[in-house]
C-alpha cells in the first residue's frame, strides 16, 4: 500500500473518531428519566430531531452492540444553527433517555471503578484525593441545518449497559441548537426532543456463546500477528508509516473483539475476558483498557472477583496496586453490599478490619506467586507487592509482617536492586 492510501485510511480513522466524539458531545452527554413536557411542548415544528438504529432494526440479543444514529435537520435552510457547545448560551447537549431504567446502566455515571483507599486510610490524620479535568480545544462549531440532515453515529451499547431482557424506549431531548445568528449575549438555546424509539431485547444464550467464540478467534488470531511483530514491546515512535497502519489495523481489530467481548457480559465471556487481560501497566493497546472495563464492570461481580483474583497469581499476570486496590473494593462490595458508599469515619472504621484483611489476604497471594512470575510480570507485580507489604494503614502494623514478607521475596531477591 503506497503513503498516500495509507495517509487516506489514517485520515477516514481520525474523520471516524472524531464523528464519534462528536456524537458523545452532541448525543450522549447525560442519562435522564424523562422527558422535559417543555421539550415537547414548545418544540419548533420546522426542527427535526431523529433517533434510529443504524440499520433500521429494532429487535437485537442481550450482549449485542446496539449502534445508533441521531439526525438534525430543518425545514428552513438556515435559519438554525446547531452547535457543538451549547453550554456557552446554557443550552445543553442531547441526553438519551432509556425507559424503563431499572436495567441499564449508564457508564458515563458508573464506569465501574472501585478504591477501598477511604476505608483503608480513615484513621490516617491526613488525606488522600484528587481530581482532573478536561477541555476540548478544538470542538466549538457551529453548523447551519437544512433539510439535508446532520447525521452522528455512534454505539449505544458503548455507554449504556443493558443488563436484563425485555423491550425499552429510546428517545432523545436536547438544548443545542438556536435560532441564527449565533450572539453569545442574547441567543436562546431551544429545547426539543426526538421521536420515541422502540426496541426489543431478547436474551439468547446460544446466539452469545456463538458470538463469543467468533471474538475470541478474531482477537487471537490479531494478537498473534502483532505479538509476533514485537509490537506488544516495540515503541511506536520512529517507526515507518506502513508499519504503522498494520499495527494500528491489528489493535482496531483487537479492540473490536474485546468490545463484543465487554458487551456480551455474561460469564462465559467474563471469564474469557479475564484469561486475555493480563494486567501490564502503560500497554500501548487500547484492547486490554476494553478488558479491564469488561472485567470491572460486568453485572456478575462476585464471579469477577473469584476470577480476577485467581488471576493475579498466573505467571503471566502483572499485578499493580492500582489492580489489587480494584479487587479489595469489588470483594467489599459483594461482601457487605453498600460499604463503598460509607462517608461518615463511623462507618469507614466499620468496615476497616474488613478491608485491611481482604487486601492483605490477596498481597500474600501475590507474594508467594513472585517466583514464577514470568519477565514482564515480574517486575510490576514484585513492586506492587514491595509497596502494599510495608504499608501501615495507619494501623502501627506492616500488612505483611516482616518476617513473612522476607521469606516471600527471598526467591526473586536478584530481580530486585532495592535492599531490605
Amino acid at each position: 500500500m503506497d503513503k498516500e492510501a495509507l495517509g487516506g485510511r489514517m485520515q477516514s480513522r481520525q474523520l471516524t473518531v472524531l464523528a464519534s466524539c462528536l456524537f458523545t458531545v452532541l448525543c450522549c452527554p447525560a442519562f435522564t428519566q424523562s422527558v422535559s413536557p417543555d421539550a415537547i411542548s414548545n418544540q419548533p415544528t420546522d426542527l427535526h430531531l431523529v433517533l434510529t438504529t443504524k440499520d433500521g432494526r429494532t429487535q437485537f440479543h442481550l450482549g449485542e452492540i446496539i449502534e445508533v444514529e441521531l439526525t438534525y435537520s430543518s425545514d428552513v435552510p438556515g435559519k438554525y444553527l446547531l452547535l457543538s457547545l451549547p453550554q456557552k448560551v446554557k443550552g445543553h447537549a442531547a441526553q438519551t433517555i432509556i425507559s424503563p431504567s431499572q436495567h441499564v446502566i449508564d457508564r458515563f455515571k458508573d464506569n465501574g471503578r472501585r478504591s477501598a483507599s477511604a476505608i483503608l486510610h480513615v484513621n490516617c490524620k491526613g488525606g488522600t484525593g484528587g481530581g482532573s479535568s478536561g477541555s476540548c480545544g478544538d470542538c466549538d462549531r457551529a453548523w447551519p441545518l437544512d433539510t439535508t440532515p446532520i447525521r452522528f453515529a455512534d454505539s449505544l451499547t458503548y455507554r449504556f449497559q443493558i443488563t436484563e431482557a425485555g423491550r425499552i424506549s429510546l428517545q432523545a431531548e436536547a438544548a443545542s441548537v438556536i435560532v441564527a445568528p449565533l450572539d453569545l449575549e442574547t441567543s436562546q438555546p431551544i429545547a426539543f426532543t426526538s421521536n420515541a424509539l422502540e426496541v426489543t431485547i431478547m436474551d439468547d444464550p446460544s446466539w452469545a456463546h456463538a458470538q463469543l467464540q467468533q471474538a475470541i478467534s478474531a482477537f487471537e488470531t490479531a494478537h498473534s500477528k502483532y505479538t509476533g511483530a514485537g509490537w506488544d514491546v516495540l515503541p511506536e515512535e520512529g517507526m515507518p508509516l506502513e508499519q504503522r497502519g498494520k499495527r494500528w489495523d491489528l489493535q482496531f481489530q483487537m479492540q473490536k473483539a474485546a468490545e463484543t467481548i465487554r458487551v456480551l457480559d455474561t460469564e462465559e465471556s467474563l471469564a474469557e475476558a479475564v484469561k486475555l487481560y493480563d494486567g501490564i501497566p502503560q500497554n500501548p493497546d487500547y484492547s486490554k483498557h476494553v478488558l479491564w472495563n469488561a472485567i470491572i464492570q460486568s453485572k456478575h461481580q462476585e464471579l469477577a472477583v473469584k476470577l480476577l483474583a485467581a488471576r493475579t497469581v498466573d505467571p503471566d499476570f502483572a499485578v499493580t496496586p492500582e489492580l489489587l486496590d480494584q479487587l479489595t473494593a469489588m470483594a467489599l462490595e459483594v461482601e457487605f453490599p453498600g460499604s463503598l458508599a460509607s462517608e461518615d469515619d463511623a462507618s469507614l472504621r466499620r468496615y476497616y478490619p474488613a478491608t485491611r484483611k481482604l487486601l492483605q489476604d490477596y498481597v500474600v497471594d501475590v507474594g508467594r506467586s513472585l517466583e514464577e512470575k514470568r519477565p514482564g510480570a515480574l517486575e510490576s507485580s514484585l513492586q506492587a507487592f514491595k509497596k502494599l507489604a510495608k504499608e501501615d494503614f495507619c494501623d502501627g502494623q506492616p500488612l505483611i509482617p516482616e518476617s513473612a514478607f522476607n521469606q516471600m521475596i527471598r526467591s526473586v531477591q536478584a530481580f530486585d536492586d532495592e535492599e531490605h
